[in-house]
């Protein structure tokens, strides 16, 4: 009677045991067919948004043909064909997901800022957009980095939530670039004001 007790009870632990690492794991992320899901979804996204596929891809709140924003001329194609990435460190938490995906591309600000320098600013923004093509055909620098992004499971699909430093590193830092000359302008404008 006693063994059966002692079994009984040892068979009881190991269900409670099993029963909460099930758990553990599933509040945990480890739902891994959720994960698997989720990666795929992303790659097909980052595909889609690189011109690499026909496919749509799942961007959050974007409707249509996504991968025609960043693949509208020769120098988006450029770029695209040079890009190099990686997922990793895949998250889910029921319809919530976050993964890192680590770039490399090539440095558009650093090729802006070196034709700048050179006093080769292109008289319009087909010569520059030339000159681009010419940096991106010979040896140029590249930026790597790492880029945190969000997920959202919608109906069977997992959708990237688009954001500035994701944008920013698959446009060659162009966002950055943009950005900076931005402030240039509201610095140069404001400096103009203050002199008066």
């Amino acid at each position: 009677m006693k063994k059966k007790a002692i079994l009984f009870s040892a068979i009881g632990l190991v269900v409670l045991i099993i029963a909460g690492f099930v758990f553990w794991t599933h509040r945990n992320g480890g739902d891994t067919q959720k994960q698997a899901q989720a990666q795929e979804d992303l790659q097909v996204t980052l595909e889609a948004i690189l011109g690499r596929s026909d496919s749509q891809g799942y961007v959050y709140g974007v409707q249509g043909q996504f991968n025609r924003l960043f693949n509208d001329n020769e120098t988006s194609a450029k770029i695209n064909d040079t890009i190099t990435y990686e997922i990793r460190n895949v998250k889910v938490i029921e319809e919530k997901g976050t993964a890192q995906i680590f770039i490399i591309a090539p440095d558009v600000y650093a090729i802006l800022t070196e034709l700048a320098s050179e006093g080769s600013s292109g008289e319009n923004s087909d010569a520059l957009l030339s000159q681009i093509n010419l940096a991106l055909d010979s040896n140029h620098k590249n930026f790597e980095t790492n880029v945190d992004v969000h997920l959202e499971q919608i109906g069977e699909h997992w959708f990237l939530v688009p954001n500035e430093d994701l944008a920013n590193a698959l446009s060659g830092n162009l966002i950055q670039w943009y950005s900076n000359l931005g402030n240039k302008a509201i610095d140069d404008l404001i400096g103009g004001i203050s002199d008066e």
